[in-house]
């Protein structure tokens, strides 16, 4: 809505100086004027006033297991590390059409609960949101909440480099 008033103030501070003054070269240092003024209120805008977090999409998805033998020792649902200097959860997903593929997520933005009989991910995907400022979202994030079988997560392990 904000953004909308700005466009429509410059637009006929512009028109009035071409139309009015008769001096189109008037037209662009109050072009630019408002759109410096109009940027800032905007920044000060969206600085002040809160935005929504809206949740765009939710999808519960089926883990994997990775597993070196036949028993469930040595298997795990997701393998952790950095990328880009940010520590992120690697798991590998059953896609609906039968599909295995390897997904990725945040640790700071996941949740990890010993509780289920079966492994899986639920993802939300918001979108911040302010109508008042811009008519587009101003930021999103995801959150990743994995519900593993209990006893997957363990203080100690080996690895059998043979």
């Amino acid at each position: 809505m904000l953004f909308w008033i700005v466009i429509i103030l410059i637009v006929a501070a512009v028109a009035y100086s071409i139309l009015c003054e008769n001096d189109w070269l008037m037209g662009i240092p109050i072009l630019l004027l408002g759109t410096v003024f109009g940027g800032l209120a905007l920044l000060l805008c969206a600085t002040f006033i809160p935005s929504n977090m809206d949740l765009v999409s939710k999808q519960t998805i089926s883990l994997k297991a990775l597993g070196t033998s036949s028993s469930q020792h040595g298997r795990f649902f997701l393998g952790s590390g950095y990328i880009d200097g940010k520590r992120v959860l690697n798991f590998i997903q059953q896609g609906d059409d039968g599909s295995i593929r390897v997904g990725q997520a945040n640790a700071k933005d996941s949740v990890i609960f010993e509780d289920a009989a079966k492994a899986t991910v639920t993802t939300e995907h918001f979108d911040y949101n302010n109508g008042w400022i811009l008519p587009w979202p101003i930021g999103s994030t995801d959150k990743y909440e994995f519900h593993i079988p209990e006893g997957s997560v363990t203080e100690s392990y080996t690895i059998d480099n043979e």
